[in-house]
């Protein structure tokens, strides 16, 4: 599967400023096993994991996005370790 997406920055501390748009395009490939009945059930198996025994790392507050709740949690790596990799193919910086 390949993600494209035009929200991206070149420098992390930018996103975290107020209204600054986006300078890059990053186009992601995710890869591991198939993708409906195997690659479903493993991440959310992890994610439940994650809610379970990282809630000190989860933020607090109302409706939040999977981006923000997994973000500061090891996701990634649990998924890396169970067959599921994300490749970085390229990073475009987009007009000002």
């Amino acid at each position: 599967m390949w993600l494209s997406d035009k929200h991206g920055y070149r420098d992390s501390n930018l996103a975290s400023r107020e209204k600054k748009k986006p300078d890059m395009e990053i186009i992601t490939r995710v890869s591991g096993p198939e993708i409906g009945y195997v690659t479903t059930p493993i991440i959310l198996l992890q994610c439940a994991l994650i809610l379970l025994g990282q809630r000190d790392k989860l933020p607090q507050g109302g409706v939040l996005t999977p981006g923000i709740v997994f973000g500061p949690t090891d996701l990634q790596n649990r998924l890396q370790q169970n067959g599921i990799s994300f490749d970085i193919v390229a990073r475009n910086a987009l007009p000002a």
